[in-house]
């Protein structure tokens, strides 16, 4: 390995991303949120809409459209360690939640 390599691949370690949480509770969200906030570790975060579509029969719909909504909070990989520490509290005993998970950072981070 050369120098130049060594150099490339610490850039890319010290930029890669880790999904933090993945879960559908607004409020713990923006618990999330204001806490990484409050220690200053950067992140990126989605908030997705769905809706499922409403059932028919000939052409009559019944019922309301639902959206649910799903949210993602990705820090940088170098920031994990701090951000689980920062949040343990607020994501402990979480049933939709996804510790250090590396994966695909969104598009825009």
């Amino acid at each position: 390995m050369t120098a130049l390599d060594a150099v490339t691949k610490a850039s890319e370690d010290q930029f890669s991303t880790a999904r933090l949480w993945k879960g559908e509770a607004p409020r713990k969200f923006r618990r999330i949120l204001a806490a990484l906030e409050a220690q200053d570790i950067p992140m990126e975060f989605n908030e997705t809409v769905t809706r499922s579509a409403r059932r028919g029969l000939f052409r009559v719909f019944m019922g309301q459209v639902k959206s649910t909504f799903a949210y993602e909070v990705w820090v940088f990989s170098s920031d994990l360690e701090r951000a689980c520490i920062a949040t343990g509290q607020i994501t402990r005993n979480s049933s939709r939640q996804t510790l250090f998970k590396k994966l695909e950072p969104p598009a825009e981070f």
